[in-house]
C-alpha cells in the first residue's frame, strides 16, 4: 500500500465528519451555518460558557433545529474541531506527492502544521491546554475518541515510513514514536504567544524547529 493510499484511509472518516452534503442543499447550509457559530462562539466566549442557545442565536435559527443536526453542545463542538482538520487536511495535500523525499515530506508537514494553528481557532486552543477543551474530549464517547486517536496516529505514522531508519524499527517502538510526535505537535499551540519563541516569527520559529526534528539539531 503507497503512503498516498494510507493517508488517504486515514482521513477518510473525516469526509463524515463536520459539514457533510450537497452545498447547494439547505440543510447543508444550515449545518454549516451552526458550526460557524459554533466555532466562533466557543473561540471567544469559551466551551462552558457558550449555551445552544447562544449558537442558535448567533446562527439566526431555532433552538430546535440545533438538535435536528446535533445531539448536544459537546457534539457541536466536536464537529466544529473536525471541519477544521478537514481544512488542515486541504492545505496538507500537496504533502502527499510520491515524488517528494519522506524526511522532506515529514518536514513541511511539522512546519505547515504549526502555521496552521493560526487558521484553526479551536485546534489551537486545544493545542494551548486550554482546559475547557481538554475537558470535553474527555466527555468524548468512548467510540468517537477512539476514532479520533485512530485517524491521528494512521497519518503520523503514514508520514514517518521511509524516514532514516523508522521502518527497520518494531511495530511497538513506531507507534511509541508516532504518538511522541503527537504529543509535541498538541502542545504547539503555545508558540502562538510571542514570547514562547523568543522573537521568532512563527514563520521562522516552525522552519527551524521542524528541521531540528527531522534533520537533528546540528543539521545544516
Amino acid at each position: 500500500m503507497t503512503r498516498l493510499r494510507e493517508l488517504a484511509q486515514a482521513v477518510a472518516a473525516l469526509e463524515e465528519l463536520g459539514i457533510v452534503g450537497d452545498p447547494a442543499d439547505p440543510k447543508t447550509k444550515t449545518r454549516a451555518r451552526l458550526l460557524r457559530a459554533a466555532t466562533a462562539l466557543f473561540q471567544t466566549r469559551g466551551y462552558q460558557h457558550t449555551s445552544v442557545d447562544d449558537i442558535a442565536r448567533e446562527a439566526g435559527v431555532a433552538k430546535g433545529t440545533v438538535y435536528v443536526h446535533f445531539k448536544n453542545k459537546q457534539e457541536l463542538l466536536f464537529h466544529a474541531v473536525a471541519e477544521e482538520k478537514k481544512g488542515l487536511v486541504k492545505r496538507f495535500e500537496p504533502l502527499l506527492s510520491e515524488t517528494l523525499e519522506p524526511a522532506e515530506r515529514l518536514q513541511r508537514y511539522l512546519e505547515l502544521a504549526l502555521l496552521s494553528l493560526q487558521q484553526s481557532p479551536l485546534i489551537a486552543k486545544l493545542m494551548s491546554g486550554d482546559r475547557e477543551l481538554l475537558l470535553f474530549l474527555e466527555e468524548l464517547g468512548p467510540e468517537l475518541r477512539a476514532q479520533v486517536q485512530r485517524v491521528q496516529l494512521a497519518s503520523v505514522l503514514a508520514l514517518l515510513r521511509g524516514v532514516a531508519g523508522f521502518d527497520r524499527l518494531s511495530a511497538r517502538v513506531r507507534e511509541e514514536r508516532a504518538l511522541t510526535l503527537l504529543g509535541v505537535l498538541y502542545t504547539a499551540g503555545q508558540l502562538l504567544d510571542e514570547r514562547v519563541r523568543s522573537g521568532l516569527s512563527l514563520e521562522r520559529y516552525a522552519r527551524q524547529l521542524s528541521h531540528m526534528l527531522v534533520r537533528g539539531i546540528g543539521a545544516a
